[in-house]
């Protein structure tokens, strides 16, 4: 028993090492070498948050979202890790999360090929899945809480149901992707446990405090309607909903373990899968099995799940990027295998992981090429630091302390990133777009003797161009406000 334990393990920490090596060349290849302006945002988030200033709850300029990873890597960054690095670690962590979780308690259950093929999914996903699964961006900071919500009812820790319904819908609060995740779970759940009281008094009080907490946070805009410029609004329709269902694959193949294209076969599978459980009368896994595709071509009506394009950064798949965690937990209603066959279940993850290295650097290239639509801003990190430093250096030999954007290319990299990456570096202000609200005001009256400006489109005869495109403002006797009237640049309400 325990030579048989000890091969378990020995298999299971080799396919964890594998897992984690691939991982960390998608970091070394695509997470620490590119970033994007939204990115940059959640620089200065933690930048902010490391210094215990937690300007508004959701991402800076917005009432969706929320900047979690940057909360997360305050220790890393605390520790002298730059953002640019400890922000993509994390966000590795949260996403491989689910898969680890799910991959230790199944092992711990004895459940051998559950785990094995649990562990193996993040190898076994398209090298577009793992590329925008390491984009600090909120992506995967909804699945991850509720994923927590899982591992407390699975685990049946103390007030697990109480937990579940907190963590459940505080995923759904952060990022609305992981709907994919809750409710084919809830509903799983539900089925065991619909005939106990304590599952629906217990649970409801968990939701019920999420919902407090989520209605206390749309309300911090409410009341500051300034501090919410990136406004969408939601609306279901069935031209979008048939949209989707005929480009299906545009939306799934890149969260797909192993069919890589063709995914919407995958959505087959799951009914077969289902009608087979459905016949042996396990109606809780059944109605798991159905749910999926059913809550997944549902979600397709709706406007938000189309606002995308075909680059990575940006890329319509992000909203369906709890699909592979769904069919991980699905993995474990697999019956357990004999030791050969997880001989081979570990061979056949590391020959595709081999494989996606290999790819690693081309498709990157492909995938970061400024031809695509990109939708953000996106920058090479090394290109980015050099042009901040380029502009530190003017700011300190004119004793500049403000960086004023008005019209420039990477506006929000460099309005974003420069004060995070580069030290000693002069505030900024992008005042047409600036989410950071509390900078305008701070700005407003404030009077900044020397500024730098950065303008492509206009001339300015009364300060010295230092190159093309920036300005030096000197002696500078208005306030900010006032400033950018007399230059006529354009900066938003607030």
């Amino acid at each position: 028993m325990k030579k048989n334990f000890s091969f378990q393990s020995i298999l299971f920490l080799l396919l964890l090492a594998v897992v984690l090596l691939y991982r960390f060349s998608v970091l070394h290849y695509f997470g620490f070498q590119y970033t994007d302006s939204d990115q940059t945002i959640l620089w200065q988030g933690l930048q902010d948050y490391s210094q215990g200033i937690f300007h508004e709850p959701r991402f800076y300029g917005q009432a969706y979202n929320s900047m979690l990873e940057s909360f997360f890597a305050i220790p890393l960054f605390k520790m002298g890790v730059p953002a640019h690095i400890a922000l993509p670690i994390i966000t590795t962590c949260l996403a491989l999360f689910p898969f680890l979780m799910l991959a230790c308690f199944f092992y711990n259950k004895k459940h051998y090929f559950a785990s094995f093929t649990i562990l193996s999914i993040p190898l076994l996903m398209p090298l577009e899945y793992d590329l925008i699964s390491s984009l600090p961006r909120g992506f995967v900071t909804g699945i991850f809480i509720s994923s927590l919500g899982i591992y407390f009812y699975l685990k049946k820790i103390k007030f697990h149901l109480f937990f579940f319904g907190l963590f459940i819908f505080m995923g759904f609060s952060l990022n609305a992707n992981s709907v994919l995740l809750s409710i084919p779970f809830t509903l799983y759940i539900w089925w065991q446990q619909k005939h106990k009281v304590e599952f629906y008094y217990k649970s409801t009080l968990g939701l019920g405090l999420a919902v407090l907490i989520h209605f206390w946070i749309a309300n911090f805009y409410v009341l500051r309607p300034a501090q919410n410029i990136h406004q969408y609004w939601l609306h279901y329709s069935f031209s979008d909903l048939w949209n989707g269902i005929s480009y299906l694959d545009e939306y799934i193949n890149f969260v797909s373990p192993l069919i890589w294209k063709n995914s919407f076969l995958l959505l087959f599978i799951l009914v077969i899968y289902g009608l087979y459980f459905l016949k042996k009368n396990e109606r809780a896994r059944a109605l798991y099995c159905f749910s999926i595709p059913v809550v997944l071509i549902l979600t397709l009506g709706i406007n938000k799940v189309h606002d995308g394009s075909d680059s990575i950064f940006f890329h319509k798949s992000r909203m369906y990027l709890a699909l592979p965690v769904l069919i991980a937990f699905g993995l474990s209603f697999v019956k357990n295998l004999n030791v050969p066959y997880k001989t081979l279940l570990l061979i056949i993850p590391i020959l595709v992981g081999g494989y996606k290295t290999y790819l690693l650097p081309t498709v990157v290239l492909s995938q970061t090429n400024l031809d695509k639509n990109h939708i953000v801003d996106i920058a090479e990190i090394h290109k980015l630091k050099s042009q901040c430093e380029k502009l530190q250096k003017y700011a300190l030999k004119h004793d500049v302390s403000l960086l004023l954007i008005s019209d420039y290319y990477g506006a929000n990299l460099i309005n974003y990133g420069c004060e995070s990456c580069v030290s000693q570096f002069p505030e900024t202000l992008n005042p047409a777009t600036e989410r950071r609200t509390w900078r305008l005001i701070e700005e407003k009256f404030k009077v900044n003797k020397n500024v730098l400006l950065m303008d492509l489109k206009n001339s300015y005869p009364n300060a010295q161009e230092l190159e093309k495109g920036i300005f030096l403002l000197k002696n500078n006797s208005f306030t900010t406000e006032e400033l950018m009237k007399n230059l006529t640049i354009n900066f938003r309400k607030f």
